[in-house]
């Protein structure tokens, strides 16, 4: 996915790669999650290798969150990010990523990678 924002035009580009983990609502946000964090710390080390490669600034976010939409969104808002881009997953846009293309106050690319 991040080749697909490497190449978006802009000589100053920089790219927030986030990965989103949705806390159940039964366990406190900081819940011990050990295997999940180390999957977002690998994740986000290989998207920083990419984003090195093609020369883009970015900086590895983890958040927690109860749901994955209002997480995004609000990360984008504070951000004042241009264009939010996120992995379908496969060939069909689920609802996360639906929920967030109808919300989204800016553009959104949803690539299938």
């Amino acid at each position: 996915m991040l080749e697909t924002v490497c190449a978006l035009p802009g000589d100053d580009a920089s790219v927030i790669g986030v990965v989103v983990i949705e806390v159940s609502p039964l366990l406190p946000l900081d819940a011990q999650m050990s295997e999940e964090e180390a999957a977002a710390r690998a994740l986000l080390a290989r998207a920083r290798m990419v984003a090195d490669s093609c020369g883009v600034g970015f900086v590895p976010r983890i958040i927690r969150a109860r749901k994955l939409v209002p997480a995004l969104l609000e990360l984008a808002a504070e951000e004042d990010a241009e264009i939010v881009v996120v992995d379908s997953g496969g060939h069909h846009l689920r609802r996360p990523e639906r929920q967030l293309v109808r919300k989204a106050p800016d553009r959104v690319l949803v690539v299938a990678a």
